[in-house]
């Protein structure tokens, strides 16, 4: 009879620390800072350069983030008419620059069609595919803080 009544009580205690260790608060915090992650490019200063928010947020070096903003600027660019990729590109501080940071795409990689053809490029920089969708939001923000909300939905449109 002792038996059947201790491990209801160990599974209870074992449970209620479990429990206690997760808070309400602690659900509250994850909550916020995750929804800070996402929303950092659109709150942040307007000062701010994007490579350096973009080195900040995502905790990449500056090649990291010249280089995949220069990819990122090569799809528009492919992507878009001349005149809304000028848009984009006088919305950008430095385009040009960053362009000619973006790394050289194989003429394999250069045939996938959509944003996934950015893989390779982003690669070559040492960051895995997934990065991509790491920078969209951060540098959509950086142009709507910016004004720019234009340039945004071009680039909104293709990415």
């Amino acid at each position: 009879m002792q038996k059947k009544l201790f491990i209801p009580l160990i599974v209870s205690v074992t449970l209620g620390s479990a429990l206690n260790a997760f808070s309400l608060s602690d659900a509250t915090s994850m909550a916020t800072s995750a929804s800070s992650m996402m929303n950092s490019g659109a709150s942040m200063s307007k000062n701010a350069s994007l490579t350096s928010t973009l080195m900040s947020g995502l905790g990449i070096t500056k090649q990291q983030a010249t280089g995949g903003t220069g990819a990122i600027l090569q799809y528009a660019k492919n992507s878009l008419s001349s005149q809304d990729f000028s848009k984009v590109a006088s919305s950008i501080p430095n385009a040009n620059a960053l362009l000619a940071a973006a790394p050289a795409v194989s003429k394999t990689a250069s045939e996938v069609k959509g944003i996934s053809s950015l893989a390779s490029s982003f690669s070559s920089l040492g960051m895995s595919s997934g990065m991509v969708q790491k920078f969209v939001p951060l540098i959509l923000g950086y142009l709507q803080t910016s004004g720019k909300s234009g340039a945004m939905g071009l680039l909104k449109n293709i990415l």
